[in-house]
């Protein structure tokens, strides 16, 4: 089966993951989109540079690429039996060349995310809801990662059209790893280490991190790596300099995760940055690699990676989520108390948080399989 995917940043890990997944699962992938960065996936079609933050450029582009370029992605993609998009920019690419194929291959939306405007009830709310209204029904299935993002939100949209496909570790290893039961490289006592990985967009848990490290005296310690928005923090080095006790590591490679969470004896499961709407109801990467490689989930009540924990009986849960309460929750925390809550992640089925060859295939018989809409009117973009 041949598969096109149109990506919303080529740089982003997660789509390196969905293409792996992909190609492991037997899959042909054709891949072209924007690029937030100067790397990008081999052999992919870079439609041109976007920045995180800035819809209008990204729309601007969008708008670009159909009217100019759409030759040369449909000779990049060729003839697809599955055209994936990521994101509702690249949904708009996507709807745009259904009628450029001489087969109609099967549009999959692949949404990972409820941008804050598809919430926003002003006018530019209203106009990408409006988008997304026209675009729906060119779509044969939405794939999400969480079952709260049908509830409030795809559900109203686009109906029973939508699979859910977690957030789970991809291990592709011939032999696996017992990643929960390797030896960390700490011991369970104080100063505790709080690893944040991952997408830094929540200024808000910068703050609370850096204040409850500060208000700790040394017996919290805070590890930040990962890709730091620019919208959000722009000199995020900067940022941070001259504040005791954290300190930022940079970007890493996926195959680091396993020795990042060793290295750290909890993982900050917190965003805020969309509170009340998407932060509230995703399900993110970190919360899976946190349990798969034994570190210890931390997140706040009345989210959905809070009931997750809450469910499952893991993780610390924080009610309250000033500084000084959470200096004071781990304040109270011994070894014996972080042996039991490493104890109560370990009875879980490794199979929970990870994705393995099974599991590709999975995914790619669910696109082979599926029911093709009828197709409405054309729309045009």
């Amino acid at each position: 089966m041949k598969i096109a995917y149109l990506a919303h940043d080529l740089t982003d890990p997660a789509i390196h993951r969905r293409v792996a997944m992909l190609v492991d699962g037997g899959a042909r992938v054709a891949l072209a989109g924007l690029s937030r960065g100067a790397a990008s996936h081999p052999g992919a079609l870079v439609l041109g540079r976007s920045a995180d933050g800035r819809l209008a450029q990204r729309a601007w582009q969008i708008a670009s690429v159909i009217a100019a370029r759409r030759p040369e992605v449909l000779a990049h993609l060729g003839q697809p039996d599955v055209l994936i998009a990521r994101n509702l920019e690249m949904l708009a690419v996507a709807v745009s060349l259904i009628p450029r194929f001489h087969t109609r291959p099967r549009v999959v939306y692949e949404c990972l995310d409820i941008h804050r405007l598809l919430t926003d009830q002003g006018p530019r709310g209203k106009a990408l809801r409006l988008l997304e209204k026209r675009l729906a029904p060119h779509v044969d299935l939405v794939i999400t990662s969480s079952p709260a993002f049908v509830t409030h939100h795809l559900g109203d949209v686009f109906g029973d059209r939508i699979a859910i496909v977690e957030n789970r570790v991809l291990d592709l290893g011939e032999t696996p790893i017992h990643a929960q039961n390797a030896p960390p490289s700490h011991l369970p006592g104080p100063p505790w280490r709080i690893g944040w990985f991952g997408a830094l967009r929540c200024r808000k848990s910068l703050d609370i991190l850096s204040e409850a490290a500060r208000l700790a005296h040394g017996r919290i310690e805070v590890v930040i790596r990962g890709r730091p928005s620019p919208a959000v923090f722009g000199d995020f080095a900067a940022q941070i300099s001259g504040r005791p006790y954290l300190r930022f590591e940079g970007p890493y490679q996926m195959d680091d995760l396993r020795s990042h969470y060793a290295g750290v004896h909890f993982a900050w499961g917190v965003d805020l940055y969309e509170a009340g709407a998407n932060s509230d109801w995703l399900l993110p990467n970190r919360l899976y690699e946190s349990v798969y490689y034994g570190s210890v989930p931390i997140a706040r009540l009345n989210c959905e990676v809070g009931r997750a924990l809450l469910r499952h009986d893991i993780g610390i849960l924080l009610p309250d989520l000033s500084p000084d309460a959470l200096a004071q929750r781990l304040g109270m925390l011994g070894a014996q108390d972080y042996r039991a809550l490493q104890k109560r992640q370990r009875r879980l089925p490794r199979e929970m948080w990870r994705a393995d060859h099974d599991d590709c295939v999975d995914l790619v018989m669910l696109l082979a399989n599926i029911a093709p809409q009828a197709e409405p009117k054309r729309v045009t973009l």
